[in-house]
């Protein structure tokens, strides 16, 4: 398959895209889909832009792209989505 679908994909009651080609998952929707489980449970909400500005996580991420290339996409405007590598989205 030449054209990269988005697949869509069921988490927390939530739909999660995945990108065909390059496998990745959209950061965003997984971000979404678990702030609600965790309002839902009496939890405060996750801060992506924090997660990926901690320490550790820059250098989980370095030690990815050593091994896979690129493992982030962040997209630019109202509606899109960041797309992570399988191994950054667990």
């Amino acid at each position: 398959m030449k054209t990269e679908v988005i697949m869509k994909r069921r988490l927390f009651g939530n739909e999660i895209s995945q990108k065909s080609q390059s496998e990745m998952f959209s950061a965003t929707d997984l971000v979404k889909a678990g702030n609600m489980w965790r309002i839902a449970n009496g939890l405060s909400p996750f801060d992506a832009k924090a997660w990926f500005k901690n320490k550790s996580t820059t250098e989980f991420v370095s030690e990815l792209e050593i091994k896979y290339g690129k493992v982030k996409v962040s997209g630019r405007g109202k509606g899109s989505h960041t797309w992570v590598h399988p191994l950054l989205f667990i």
